[in-house]
């Protein structure tokens, strides 16, 4: 319908002007959103072009809805990683001399970059270098950076990560697999899953392992005002047992100041003191940070007392567990996978061996070809409930937004009230915000949550929420994270508010036809 070329119509008896008016422009502006809502979803059905930039231009000033605002985000940031893959190919297009007559050298080529982009002729030489190796050896992610299903940051985590690899086939490999991954995952995410990729396929990871345990050390720093720092380098296995043990101490400590500021705020409510109040009020509570130092500092010198003060006391060293993770098949002895024995891949016949060694291995048994977590061993969680099971099988991570939730929740997909069953195909771990948001209906979920669970939001996003797998084998992910169904807009309906009903005319107003 267009608008310029409707006639004005004289309007109908007793109705004011200003109505007609206001009617008017509230048809136009939902006519004009709805038409920028079907050219936003034409661009997140296809790949970015270069039209793409007039249709957002278009679409800018258009008042839209939270949906509307929500696709045109979207649409944004498509665009934008094909102006970064347009920016990559442009850049090596200028640095390479090619058959041109006058072929420009590095340092002209890193100096009128750095003018074109307003960078110093450093930071030009490095945007060359790295786009150049991307366009050589990742064309793939480069046409998945013009195609906006990945951003920029996936092709610098990529460059980064793979710069130690100098097997030419093994980067290949690498590449193939890592390419899903990027799709599916932030570029935090896949930087932890390119790590694994290049520890399977890499032939020299095992050699620049073994380098990187020499270098272990321990440093120190004056930060100044009576303070210090001191950094650990050890191996992975030593640091997360000594995380767990501090963490632990950390507790204790954080309890049983509590305990004490309980203790004396009861002691100042029956003796009636106000001044025991308002120095139990103004007390400082132990912070997360502050008893991990005071923790670390007991750990090695002995007893830390509520001033800070540590007097040696040599306790007994406690001595850590290891975790088994094996399959169900491997375990009994249908298959020969590789287990993981705290960080490191261990052979099939020395896993089905530790797995009666109870007194130091803590068991995980995790489904054949997904490696979602099944079962820990009795002997570890005796007394703990499903709780523990699904903070386990879902890393402790929030189930909805990926976020790190070590203190989350427990949630049924299924009310329990309405019938859902305490089973860990309705369970998944949720932080407190997400499980809130969900229990007041703002988010639709619908699925299993050992499988896959879909979630919708309020506006119309929708994307798929899977268990992490609990043992790693980076191929397996790769083919997982190919079939993943990817975050996409579904638009919801549309709810146009109910005219309002003819006001009585005012005498004051106009008189029609105007």
């Amino acid at each position: 319908m267009d608008l310029t070329r409707v006639d004005v119509i004289p309007a109908p008896a007793g109705v004011p002007v200003s109505y007609v008016e206001s009617q008017w422009h509230r048809i136009s502006a939902e006519l004009e959103a709805d038409r920028a809502l079907t050219r936003l979803a034409g661009m997140l059905d296809r790949d970015p072009c270069w039209d793409d930039l007039r249709t957002l231009a278009g679409v800018r000033d258009v008042p839209l809805d939270q949906a509307g605002r929500l696709m045109r985000l979207m649409a944004t940031q498509r665009v934008s990683s094909f102006l970064s893959g347009q920016t990559v190919l442009g850049i090596v297009e200028i640095a390479d001399e090619g058959e041109a007559p006058e072929a420009m050298d590095e340092r002209t080529a890193r100096h009128e970059v750095g003018l074109a982009l307003g960078r110093s002729k450093d930071q030009a030489a490095f945007l060359i270098t790295t786009y150049t190796r991307l366009v050589q050896e990742f064309p793939d992610f480069v046409t998945a950076l013009t195609a906006g299903r990945i951003t920029l940051g996936h092709c610098y985590v990529l460059h980064e990560e793979t710069v130690v690899v100098t097997d030419p086939a093994a980067l290949a490999r690498i590449a193939g697999k890592a390419l899903p991954l990027a799709q599916a995952q932030s570029a935090t995410r896949f930087r932890t899953a390119l790590r694994r990729l290049i520890q399977r396929h890499d032939p020299n990871a095992a050699e620049r392992r073994r380098q990187a345990r020499l270098a272990r050390r321990v440093t120190y720093s004056n930060l100044g005002d009576g303070v210090s720092s001191m950094t650990v380098v050890a191996r992975t296995e030593d640091v997360e047992a000594m995380r767990e043990s501090i963490d632990d101490a950390a507790i204790s400590l954080i309890t049983a100041d509590r305990a004490a500021a309980d203790a004396e705020a009861a002691a100042a409510s029956d003796t009636g003191s106000d001044a025991g109040q308002g120095a139990t009020q103004s007390r400082p509570r132990l912070t997360t940070a502050q008893a991990r130092s005071d923790a670390v500092v007991a750990a090695l010198l002995g007893e830390v007392d509520d001033d800070g003060i540590v007097t040696y006391a040599p306790r007994e060293h406690r001595q850590s567990r290891l975790e088994l993770v094996i399959d169900v098949a491997t375990a009994a002895g249908i298959k020969d996978n590789l287990a993981r024995l705290g960080t490191d891949p261990i052979c099939a016949g020395v896993a089905r061996a530790l797995m009666v060694d109870v007194e130091v291995i803590a068991r995980a048994l995790v489904a054949d070809g997904t490696a979602h977590l099944l079962d820990l061993g009795q002997d570890t969680y005796l007394s703990a409930k499903q709780r523990a099971h699904i903070r386990t099988r879902d890393r402790a991570t929030c189930r909805c937004c990926g976020r790190r939730a070590t203190r989350g929740e427990m949630d049924h997909l299924v009310e329990f009230l309405r019938g859902g069953p305490s089973a860990p195909w309705n369970e998944w771990w949720l932080c407190r915000e997400c499980h809130q948001r969900k229990t007041a209906g703002q988010l639709d979920v619908d699925g299993r949550t050992d499988h896959a669970v879909q979630i919708t939001t309020p506006h119309g996003i929708v994307y798929c929420s899977t268990p992490p797998p609990y043992l790693d084998d980076p191929d397996r992910d790769s083919v997982l994270a190919a079939r993943t169904t990817p975050v996409r807009f579904v638009l919801p309906p549309r709810r146009r508010p109910r005219p309002a009903p003819t006001p009585a005319p005012d005498p004051a107003d106009d008189t029609p036809p105007f």
